[in-house]
């Protein structure tokens, strides 16, 4: 199949440090098959936005995808998988340095080789790593939130609260006929307990997280999302 590959990368504020991480995402991907679409919305800001045009405009499979209408996090990540649903695989990775562009290869290696419908990045398997500098706040909230997640909703990842993962179009499918609670940092759980379901496996991953600090009505409302999730899912189990 031509283009099996798509990569949906959000941007934010990262001005001209895209160039710098597109240059590195560049290298690690088939420049020939693979489509590249870099996700702005109305909180990306002008600068980012500018370097993103130029850089799209001198390589030709990276592409802006625009959603200036969503209302949050979420439904922009949504949109861009909807957008990209023809594809046979989609990436999901951020644009902001956090994501080591390296660790594309190995999750190729094992669509081709084991032929899952997902591959799941982990910061807490052998070989993976948390680069949290003294923000240790994010590191446990992400380390204890995934042994909540899995206990509640009945999953086995090592990681999943984390995003950078890699999808089928079956999966992308079944996501957006789902309903998606969270409007953040929930997101990747609810993706997570979807994946569940398919055949799935978790790769090692280095991840450096930004200094930015987390809010508390954040936490309150991933857990309140939890609940509902954990309720959802529950009803479901006992009509089948």
């Amino acid at each position: 199949m031509k283009n099996d590959f798509a990569y949906t990368i959000s941007f934010c504020n990262e001005g001209k440090n895209v160039n710098k991480f597109l240059k590195k995402l560049k290298k690690n991907i088939n420049n020939n098959t693979d489509q590249v679409f870099c996700i702005v919305d109305s909180k990306t800001d002008q600068s980012t936005t500018k370097h993103l045009n130029n850089f799209c405009k001198e390589n030709k499979n990276f592409k802006i995808l625009g959603f200036f209408k969503t209302r949050n996090f979420s439904e922009t990540k949504l949109s861009a998988l909807k957008a990209c649903q023809k594809f046979q695989f989609i990436f999901d990775i951020d644009g902001n340095m956090a994501h080591d562009t390296k660790s594309i290869k190995k999750f190729k290696k094992k669509i081709f080789q084991n032929r899952y419908d997902a591959v799941c990045g982990s910061r807490f398997l052998k070989s993976g790593k948390y680069i949290y500098g003294s923000n240790y706040q994010r590191f446990l909230l992400s380390y204890y939130g995934t042994k909540l997640v899995n206990f509640m909703l009945n999953l086995n990842f090592t990681d999943a609260t984390g995003g950078y993962i890699c999808i089928s179009s079956k999966v992308v499918k079944k996501i957006l006929k789902n309903k998606i609670y969270s409007k953040a940092h929930f997101y990747h759980v609810e993706l997570k307990n979807i994946i569940n379901d398919f055949k799935f496996c978790e790769v090692p991953i280095v991840y450096k997280k930004s200094l930015s600090k987390i809010k508390y009505s954040t936490i309150l409302l991933a857990i309140l999302n939890l609940f509902k999730l954990y309720k959802s899912k529950k009803k479901k189990l006992s009509y089948d």
